[in-house]
């Protein structure tokens, strides 16, 4: 901790242990936790795209390396549609969903992505 200077105090905050972040415009976050060497080649190669989003009626997925399998999730973590998948392209109908935020787990032989996904009608 010395060499990041005055004021570290070893990764742990001083404050209140709650944190709270207000996002007030179109924000990116582009973060990852560990060697940027194990993530980043993985990354670069799945090429993920998933939209719209929001999407009302269904999303489209697209990947740059063949998919095996997509999970979704509501928000409590319950399972609502699980797909087994061996193509680059996916169109998931989401009439059935209610509006809210969905997980999107993809899995590819170069690891899992994770998106979120909101359905609003």
């Amino acid at each position: 901790s010395d060499l990041l200077g005055e004021g570290w105090a070893g990764g742990e905050w001083d404050g209140d242990p709650n944190r709270v972040v207000n996002i007030t415009e179109d924000t990116v976050i582009d973060d990852m936790f560990g060697p940027e060497e194990i993530f980043a080649d993985t990354i670069e190669e799945m090429q993920l795209t998933l939209f719209p989003n929001p999407a009302s009626g269904q999303f489209s997925i697209h990947s740059g390396v063949m998919m095996q399998e997509v999970r979704i999730m509501d928000i409590t973590g319950r399972t609502v549609m699980h797909l087994q998948v061996d193509n680059y392209e996916l169109t998931v109908n989401t009439s059935g969903f209610n509006n809210g935020l969905y997980i999107v787990n993809i899995f590819t032989e170069s690891g899992v992505s994770v998106h979120k996904v909101q359905i609003q009608r």
